[in-house]
């Protein structure tokens, strides 16, 4: 599971020592956050608390528990079961000489969480969120995950239609579509069944596992088909893979096909995605996984979410984990991909006063915020046109207030994006401004 989206645009600004020596540009060190770490701005405040709001929604829907996992656990929780933390990693000791890490991974405290709360081999279905944190991400090294997990439901039925898998991808694509507007299509693989070939024709686990490794490695077709070829016997298994590395839609043999109508099958239950492909051929996250796996995209192609069926890695972590399905994706993958995000102002209403009326503008402010309506208050500062410029840039609607906004009991509301102006009574700004947001 490796939604981990860095976000391009927020890249924190360098201060370079030029002339200074290297011990002044240290002093500096205070006015700046370590690379990758970011201060997020409205738009992104807003896509946060409406993923969050929507995945508590889809949780309750759906009958699912809802948890926050924390962002701090010891190393051996991440290492555990499967070696994938890499150089993901921050770790550190604590006083005790315990080795700690920044949680890089997900799945692994789903893990914990479950372990520390169930016993009995109990089926639990939850919905998730996680802060993530992982050194190599060198544009975003700390970032927040969600996504849905069902452990210990009963599992596949041989020939059957992974239902649990099915169903998390479509809670996620809804989700996905109904906090960020995104439309989601889907690329399915089956890493689990790629797996099970190489090992019937290879019968020894620590050799299926060097060719598997090898196979993700490798970067292109020909590798792929050629290291197949070479390591493979000859047989049903090097041929059935040879067909499926090279994208043939053509089944070449019985595993060849029952490997494209076990994708086709599932991509079809998909059904609040735009659309969905397979690629067999694609071995990401082979080490973990255990049947089929699933990426889901933007209609351009960016990868905003992952998962599947994760069953070998439950229970190499713990015996009591026997199935696990788990489907994520990422709040700053979702915002970066977002398509287009509405310009957020601290407020929807900027009233600049002169300062002689500046307990008018109060009284007036009050009024208008009882209506619902949030409103700052700026004192000319400098020139009025500077003032109205700086109050254009945090608030939608603007109006001055002076001595002839007080004697005649009217403002002139402007729009800051379109300077269009409308004349109105104060006793009935609040509802033009209403009727304005309505339109």
């Amino acid at each position: 599971m490796n939604s981990e989206g860095s976000f391009e645009r927020e890249v924190p600004q360098k201060i370079s020592p030029g002339a200074e020596s290297a011990e002044a540009f240290l002093d500096l060190e205070y006015l700046r956050l370590p690379k990758g770490f970011h201060v997020r701005d409205a738009n992104y405040l807003q896509t946060f608390s409406e993923i969050l709001a929507q995945l508590r929604h889809s949780a309750s829907l759906a009958g699912l528990e809802t948890v926050m996992l924390p962002s701090l656990g010891y190393a051996s929780t991440f290492i555990r079961g499967a070696e994938t933390t890499g150089d993901k990693t921050f770790d550190f000791e604590d006083r005790k000489g315990r080795r700690l890490m920044l949680s890089p991974d997900s799945t692994p405290a789903i893990f914990r969480w479950y372990l520390e709360n169930y016993s009995n081999n109990q089926a639990v279905d939850v919905a998730w969120f996680a802060p993530l944190f992982r050194y190599r991400n060198f544009q975003n090294r700390g970032f927040h995950q969600f996504g849905f997990a069902y452990l210990n439901r009963p599992g596949q039925q041989p020939g059957g239609l992974d239902w649990p898998l099915i169903e998390a991808s479509n809670l996620l694509v809804n989700l996905i579509q109904s906090s960020t507007g995104i439309e989601v299509t889907a690329e399915i693989c089956c890493p689990g069944k790629i797996k099970d070939i190489v090992n019937a024709a290879i019968g020894e686990p620590i050799l299926s596992k060097m060719v598997l490794r090898n196979l993700q490695k490798a970067k292109s077709t020909e590798e792929k088909i050629k290291l197949v070829t070479e390591t493979l016997p000859a047989g049903e298994q090097r041929e059935a893979l040879a067909g499926i590395f090279s994208g043939n839609l053509t089944p070449v043999n019985k595993l060849h096909e029952q490997c494209y109508q076990e994708m086709h099958e599932f991509g079809s239950k998909l059904t609040d995605c735009a659309k969905y492909q397979c690629n067999p051929g694609n071995l990401h996250s082979s080490e973990i996984i255990s049947g089929l796996g699933i990426a889901f995209k933007t209609l351009d192609g960016c990868i905003i979410g992952d998962g599947g069926r994760y069953d070998i890695y439950g229970e190499t972590f713990d015996p009591k984990i026997h199935s696990v399905i788990s489907v994520c994706s990422g709040v700053e993958a979702l915002y970066r991909s977002a398509n287009s995000l509405p310009k957020l102002y601290n407020s929807l209403l900027s009233l600049v006063v002169f300062s002689e009326f500046t307990e008018d503008a109060h009284n007036i402010a009050r009024q208008v915020r009882e209506s619902g309506i949030s409103t700052r208050i700026m004192s000319v500062d400098g020139t009025l046109k500077k003032t109205i410029r700086e109050a254009s840039k945090n608030s939608k609607y603007i109006f001055v207030y002076g001595s002839k906004e007080k004697e005649t009991g009217e403002v002139e509301l402007v729009i800051s994006s379109t300077h269009t102006k409308n004349r109105v009574t104060l006793e009935n700004l609040p509802g033009l401004i209403m009727e304005l947001e309505k339109a």
